[in-house]
């Protein structure tokens, strides 16, 4: 890396590592027992051979065992997922396969490669993708013609299963004899605890349908994967870990830096993305953690090209047309990407990272899951990242095939003050560690409501199985003590402390209580005249940090004044508005009692109150 910038305009060098190169060891799979459609597909593409952690995985999964792979990025684990369910697609012509991803973006990137994978293989058009972006109404045909679907947690838990008295479902389900799981590192959190129940749920009705499907994961290296896999599915893994990873591994550079004394951070990565956007082929990466420092820093560093080239500001399209900020982000060469953004914009970012057309992008954590970018070659991370497992999932996306390069700025939080003093304890981070929290009763409750309430889940499938509905029972091994919870909802013993949820969720629990938050979700939009556009989602917390009535909330690099907060209907109004920047007041603690029988956990009598 050419080192000039920073001394030109007195960045300090603080220290620069090197990460060396591995090569790749192949080795055959003639001895593998797979179907004549695999092998042919492995002979075609992969003449020399495979990897050998592909190699076991396969092995372990033909023998029937649940297999996960816990090895680095770009180390061809999509391919075991395909080669598994090639094997099985050709042993039994009924049999489907559940791929589920944690990511819109990623399931969709995804599903294209499932379908190439079919289509080399002879079963053409054979691969679709059911996600919240999907109409309802195409949802049904993408499950009676296709042999892999493409899922999101969000819509298995929301749309799927709160619709097994479809008989497209049911069949589907039935027919299911591959469940691919990838990122499972990322089902951490409120989200990873909804997803453990999730997926016992899935197991659970799987099970009462008669199907028996085989399970591949693939995940980051974490801290304790076993105990995380055994936590999220309840059930034992074949763990194939980064010591059998054979795949090839390009140097990469890494230098820690300091930005100029006296400097803002923000103004010094300004200057920096700003010199390396003017760099010819070359391409970089940017990971921020915040979706507000996304923002501010593609704003920033949007206005300073203009201001550079003597361009003006490109306004904004009537809100409705469809590409409404295209004008906007097709003026830009460096183009921020965070959670929360509309599809039609995500995929316009998307659509600039894949075909090469950008310098680079500036993006929060939602580009570390797997979703490959051609032609990366320089990542800048705005700070040290928490962990080992986030520091090596963004670093992956680079040095794929040519070496690549790493930028650490010094942003002045505490993983930065620990690490720019002994560099070398760069790559000593700890391995990021699961967080699932299986015993809340809240979240017991709600998937309880889900699966056992009268009408539910494991109802409808023995209605339709013409089975008898008695008390509840399940041969998936589920966290104390939910079992307990459930035959008390089908009773209608519902404890006391849980009625409130009860009468929120209604009829429809798979809707009113979302896996990844706890809190609701609010909707952004513009009106103007009789159009409406939607600029984003974001959830209370989120809200509250940023588009408060007062705060100026930044979409795509675009400045909005937010003008009404609606906490019934769930909708922020805003309006254009000059390039501020706001920051919310504490709010002072406040406390709301329910002072009625129901909201009363306990009640005693006291003595008369007096003054003092």
């Amino acid at each position: 890396m050419d080192l000039a910038f920073f001394e030109k305009n007195q960045w300090r060098v603080v220290d620069v590592l090197h990460t060396p190169q591995r090569a790749a060891v192949l080795e055959t799979a003639d001895d593998l027992n797979l179907s004549g459609q695999a092998r042919a597909y492995l002979a075609k593409h992969y003449p020399a051979g495979i990897y050998r952690h592909q190699k076991i995985a396969l092995r372990a999964s033909l023998a029937n065992e649940q297999v996960c792979l816990a090895t680095g990025t770009a180390s061809g684990k999509s391919l075991v997922f395909q080669m598994a369910a090639l094997d099985i697609l050709e042993r039994d012509p009924q049999a489907r396969v559940m791929a589920i991803y944690p990511m819109k973006a990623l399931g969709n990137e995804q599903r294209e490669r499932w379908d190439q994978v079919l289509t080399d293989s002879g079963y053409a058009g054979q691969a679709g993708r059911v996600d919240g972006n999907v109409p309802p109404a195409m949802r049904l045909g993408i499950l009676e013609r296709s042999r892999v679907v493409v899922f999101t947690p969000d819509i298995l838990h929301a749309w799927l299963l709160s619709n097994l008295n479809q008989p497209a479902v049911l069949n589907f389900l039935s027919k299911v004899a591959l469940v691919v799981v990838d990122e499972v590192h990322a089902y951490s959190g409120v989200f990873g605890s909804n997803a453990a129940f999730l997926f016992r749920r899935i197991r659970h009705l799987l099970s009462l349908l008669g199907a028996r499907p085989r399970f591949i994961c693939a995940s980051a290296t974490i801290a304790h994967p076993e105990q995380h896999l055994d936590s999220l599915f309840g059930m034992p893994f074949h763990l194939v870990g980064p010591e059998l990873d054979s795949s090839p591994r390009f140097p990469l550079e890494v230098v820690l830096v300091d930005p100029p004394d006296g400097a803002r951070t923000l103004d010094g990565v300004v200057q920096l993305l700003a010199h390396l956007s003017e760099q010819k082929n070359a391409r970089f990466i940017t990971f921020v953690d915040s979706r507000k420092q996304v923002e501010f820093i593609s704003s920033i560093l949007a206005r300073v090209q203009r201001e550079a080239s003597g361009k003006k500001e490109v306004e904004e399209v009537e809100p409705g047309v469809e590409d409404r900020l295209g004008g906007v982000l097709a003026s830009l060469n460096v183009l921020p990407y965070r959670a929360g953004y509309e599809e039609h914009d995500r995929s316009f970012i998307q659509s600039k990272l894949s075909d090469g057309s950008l310098s680079g992008v500036v993006s929060t954590s939602a580009l570390e899951l797997g979703i490959d970018i051609p032609g990366l070659d320089l990542c800048v991370l705005i700070g040290v990242p928490p962990s080992a497992t986030s520091l090596q999932q963004r670093i992956g996306r680079i040095g794929r095939h040519p070496p690549g390069a790493v930028i650490v700025v010094n942003g002045g939080d505490v993983y930065d003050r620990a690490v720019f003093p002994s560099p070398p304890s760069f790559f000593a981070r700890p391995l990021a560690e699961s967080a699932l929290y299986l015993q809340n009763r809240y979240i017991q409750y709600i998937h309880a409501l889900c699966l056992a309430r009268t009408g539910g889940e494991h109802s409808q499938v023995l209605s339709a199985r013409h089975l008898v509905d008695r008390t509840f029972s399940s041969a998936v091994r589920w966290p104390e003590p939910f079992i307990e919870l459930c035959r008390a909802e089908r009773s209608g013993q519902t404890p006391r402390d849980l009625l409130g949820m009860k009468t929120e969720a209604r009829e429809r629990p798979n809707y009113t209580f979302p896996l990844r938050e706890v809190e609701s979700q609010f909707k952004v939009e513009r009106s103007q005249g009789p159009a409406t556009a939607t600029l984003g989602s974001l959830s209370f917390g989120q809200l509250m940090r940023e588009a408060y009535p007062g705060a100026i909330y930044y979409y795509a690099t675009q400045p909005y004044r937010v003008t009404r907060v609606n906490l019934k209907t769930h909708n922020v109004q805003v309006r254009r508005e000059k390039r501020y920047v706001t920051r919310p007041n504490r709010l002072p603690d406040r406390v709301f009692p329910r002072m009625n029988p129901i909201g009363a956990l306990s009640a005693r009598p006291l003595d008369r109150l007096t003054g003092p």
